[in-house]
């Protein structure tokens, strides 16, 4: 039996003011700890790490209601320009009317807003308020459509287990898939298929090639029936860049 899976809901305990909060810069990890990384992974995972942003979702007013425990979601999210627009998957944002928040690579917390959510194409655009340095927010080169090919290299940045800055490494096995990825009212068609061991709380995090360009965002995994829900099954799925593009286009209010 196999099954995609959406990431899990995180148990964050952090609130978020209204203003930013300097907390710790992430230092970047790797899933595969027994592995070590190529110094030239290492090197494209440090230039990218700046449009990668941890994301949190909360109840609709939670602060006004008292805050405590707003918290709802938690995943990842990709920078998509220099104005503080960011995507993330649609089963992570929920709905326009959550509030969010957003941590940049540098440790700041900035409140967001969820300006559209798309169950269809399984994406959500965000919008936090630039502020302060925003060098460790930088939006990736997006790769060319179709510029990937089954055996290439890949890898994503994700928030799995709540740690955040963790590098998932991979390869493409399909740049296109023809079956539609769907789970409940959630779903995308064009799917990048991946081998690779991203786990829950990579949702929502970019996917870069080895020129470190963005080539989609991680929306999904297969899990094949193992014991644990948080052990992959070596099987991710990411929506195509082109497809985020045609979606920021769609949407009038950007």
């Amino acid at each position: 039996m196999r099954f995609v899976f959406l990431s899990a809901l995180a148990v964050l305990l952090a609130a978020c003011t209204a203003t930013p909060q300097p907390v710790e810069p992430v230092n970047l990890s790797y899933l595969r700890a027994d592995e070590p990384p190529s110094e030239a992974l290492r090197g494209l995972a440090e230039a990218s790490r700046g449009s990668y942003l941890q994301a949190r979702i909360f109840m609709p007013n939670w602060q006004s209601a008292g805050g405590g425990g707003g918290l709802v979601n938690g995943a990842s999210a990709t920078l998509v320009d220099g104005q503080g627009l960011a995507v993330t998957v649609a089963h992570i944002a929920m709905g326009v009317s959550y509030d969010a928040a957003v941590i940049k690579a540098d440790g700041q917390r900035h409140r967001a807003r969820i300006l559209d959510v798309s169950p269809q194409r399984e994406l959500a655009l965000l919008q936090f308020e630039p502020s302060g340095d925003m060098t460790a927010a930088t939006p990736p080169a997006f790769a060319p459509p179709e510029s990937l090919s089954p055996g290439d290299q890949v890898f994503a940045i994700g928030t799995p287990g709540n740690r955040a800055g963790v590098v998932a490494q991979g390869r493409v096995v399909q740049p296109r898939s023809a079956r539609r990825i769907s789970y409940g009212e959630y779903g995308y068609d064009n799917a990048i298929v991946l081998a690779m061991d991203a786990v829950p709380g990579f949702s929502g995090g970019p996917l870069f090639d080895m020129k470190g360009r963005l080539v989609g965002i991680i929306a999904s995994f297969d899990l094949e029936s193992r014991p644990s829900r948080h052990i992959a099954a070596g099987r991710a799925y990411a929506i195509p860049i082109r497809d985020i593009q045609f979606y920021l286009k769609s949407v009038d209010k950007i």
